[in-house]
């Protein structure tokens, strides 16, 4: 049972706070913590990490790349990646002083969430082999591109647990707008 005068209830007591904006709230519905989310103070920040995140990911294929080189090939190269990335959740977890999750729950997982897992792998193979030969700023684009539809046809079936929520004609002009872009940066070798 929820506190109806707060709208919170954390560990199973009322508590006479609101929540923070960026956490949803239990008693709201889906529709109105999609707009606290969207009108709340921490969304400037976190927009700045999605984008400070972007520009540093955008190195990743031209590093692995030249990684995939130095070791003889893609897959060394992935392979290294992907142990790295692994050892730096492990120094996370180190730092926080304790695992944040409970393995036993692991084998009780729907099959599909381990597919978040495999298309980081894919990714960086992606990576490694299609950057060099389309340059950087394409195959983001066309990586952008390919987020941007996935994810729409993910809001209009409501996969994954998500709310589904129906493209609209804004959308589709981003849509297309994305397209002509992933367009535009390969038009040198087009023409």
């Amino acid at each position: 049972m929820a506190c109806r005068e707060t709208g919170v209830r954390i560990s199973g007591s009322c508590t006479g706070k609101k929540r923070d904006a960026s956490h949803d709230d239990p008693v709201l519905s889906k529709a109105d913590n999609l707009q606290r989310r969207k009108t709340s103070p921490m969304t400037a920040l976190y927009v700045f990490i999605a984008l400070a995140l972007g520009a540093i990911i955008s190195m990743q294929p031209a590093i692995n790349a030249q990684m995939a080189v130095r070791l003889g090939g893609p897959l060394a190269a992935a392979t290294c990646s992907i142990v790295i990335s692994l050892l730096m959740i492990v120094v996370a977890w180190m730092a926080l002083g304790r695992i944040p999750m409970g393995w036993s729950k692991l084998l009780s997982l729907p099959w599909w969430v381990l597919i978040g897992g495999a298309a980081g792998a894919l990714f960086v193979l992606g990576g490694i082999m299609a950057a060099p030969r389309l340059g950087v700023a394409a195959f983001f684009t066309c990586v952008v591109l390919g987020q941007v539809l996935g994810a729409a046809i993910l809001d209009q079936s409501g996969a994954f647990g998500l709310e589904a929520q129906p493209i609209g004609w804004t959308r589709v002009l981003g849509i297309l707008l994305v397209a002509a872009g992933a367009a535009l940066t390969q038009a040198q070798r087009l023409l």
